[in-house]
């Protein structure tokens, strides 16, 4: 169990979030879709990484996370957010039955300190 005060551990989500943004606002700057462009220059706000650390808390992941590991469920929260089109429950049946190596789920990586991992698959399945 790691122990981060909660300021760091906003500051860490909303980073990965906002290196999402930065990557997907670049994919999106090679297309001549304005709208799709407009659309891609939010970022993660506060509220969104709280969000995100209260689903987290629920089932006790996010007492194993570190920051790093809190930047990558940063972003890989944006781009599950938005390869599931913005559906909370498709975005939370990602997390919870998607198998990565070793027959785990995404939250199961999480907790064993395999947020690299996880934000790998996250951008292979959503990332084309």
């Amino acid at each position: 169990m790691t122990d981060i005060s909660h300021e760091h551990r906003i500051k860490a989500v909303l980073q990965g979030m906002r290196r999402a943004e930065r990557h997907k606002a670049g994919r999106l700057a090679n297309t001549s879709d304005m709208l799709s462009l407009i659309d891609g220059a939010a970022y993660g706000a506060p509220e969104d990484a709280q969000r995100a650390l209260d689903w987290l808390a629920r089932d006790g992941t996010l007492g194993y996370l570190n920051e790093n590991d809190l930047s990558n469920v940063g972003e890989t929260i944006c781009i599950v957010w938005n390869g599931c089109g913005g559906d909370f429950p498709a975005m939370a049946q990602w997390f919870t039955t998607t198998q990565l190596t070793g027959d785990r789920t995404a939250l199961q990586a999480l907790r064993e300190g395999d947020s690299p991992d996880l934000l790998a698959a996250a951008r292979a399945a959503f990332i084309h």
